[in-house]
């Protein structure tokens, strides 16, 4: 190697040709690796460049990125192709459309299958934290309206009025999709509610019992009792 400026000879035994040229090999390499911080650990102190480290060095290199190829796993072809086993009797209904969602997402992202899974278990575990909560929450419920309200029959007789009362109110739909379970401020409303209206209001609005009058407004008004 030539002194001080990154250049290796290398000696050759062919003999020199026509324009004099000896066959002789050289090696150089630019002068700003000496500042770059890739390359500037291969000099040595008399700021020669060591082609032998940097070849061994980067042929490993070449092995690892070859070995890591080799191991990386294989991606679903399409987003139709992951699968999650959901169990013939699953925690939760199985909706086709968030499934989809999720495949769609997984494969936008590029997940494997394994990474998959995990998103869903993932998904499963906080819907079975938020349902833990909620019945802990409607336990609490029941609990403090018990003593509130002098004991389990008297609770249960409140609550079916405080149910009428919403299916009354705000029908059958805003009933079915809302738990009274959980929340003592609305059925502790709903119950006073049902205390000052009379049996009409709890009436189905089919016809059977007759429509709750209608106001100036043309919308329909509560009935309170007269007495």
């Amino acid at each position: 190697m030539t002194e001080g400026d990154g250049t290796a000879a290398a000696a050759s035994d062919t003999p020199p040709g026509p324009d004099g040229r000896t066959g002789e090999v050289i090696n150089t390499v630019p002068g700003e690796w000496a500042e770059n911080d890739h390359f500037k650990d291969f000099y040595d102190a008399d700021g020669r460049f060591d082609f032998e480290r940097f070849g061994s060095e980067y042929t490993e290199a070449q092995g690892r990125l070859s070995d890591l190829s080799e191991n990386q796993p294989e991606l679903p072809a399409s987003a139709d192709d992951y699968a999650f086993d959901f169990g013939d009797d699953p925690a939760y209904p199985v909706d086709e459309v968030d499934v989809k969602l999720q495949r769609d997402l997984a494969k936008d992202l590029g997940l494997t299958q394994a990474q998959y899974e995990g998103i869903v278990k993932y998904d499963l575990a906080r819907m079975a934290r938020a349902t833990e909560q909620i019945e802990t929450e409607a336990k609490q419920t029941r609990d403090t309206l018990i003593r509130e309200w002098g004991g389990q029959q008297k609770f249960d007789a409140n609550l079916q009025a405080a149910a009428k009362t919403a299916v009354a109110i705000f029908g059958a739909e805003f009933a079915e999709r809302t738990d009274l379970g959980n929340d003592p401020q609305l059925i502790r409303g709903l119950y006073l509610i049902s205390q000052k209206l009379s049996e009409d209001t709890f009436k189905s609005g089919s016809g059977a019992g007759g429509e709750p009058p209608l106001g100036d407004d043309g919308e329909r008004r509560l009935v309170y009792d007269s007495s």
